[in-house]
Formats: structure tokens, sequence, C-alpha cells
């Protein structure tokens, strides 16, 4: 599929559920859901949170 790098996410969403069937487009959310690191994603939004409060203080 192509990007549709200037179009909105209700466009995209639409797109996806023209060309993808139901069982398929479950079973990749299914997989994104279990296969992602959480522990990843907690030390990525601490790192952002501490860089948000040092320019906030002008660090």
């Amino acid at each position: 599929m192509p990007k549709y790098k200037q179009k909105s996410k209700k466009f995209v969403r639409e797109k996806i559920l023209e060309k993808v069937t139901e069982e398929v487009l479950i079973g990749q959310i299914c997989e994104e859901l279990f296969e992602r690191d959480y522990n990843g994603i907690a030390q990525r939004i601490k790192e952002y949170r501490i860089k948000e409060y040092n320019y906030k203080r002008g660090d």
C-alpha cells in the first residue's frame, strides 16, 4: 500500500479496511500488541519526560 503521507488517519484506516480482510487485520493487530516491548516504551517515555522537564527549566 502507498504511504498516504498527506492524508488523515481516518482516510488511511478506511483504505486499509477496503484492501485488507478483517481476519488478516485482526491477526496483525494482535501480533503487534503482543510483540510490543513495553519496557522499551516505558524507557522512551521516561527519557522524553526528563528532556521536557529540563527544557522547561531552561537546562
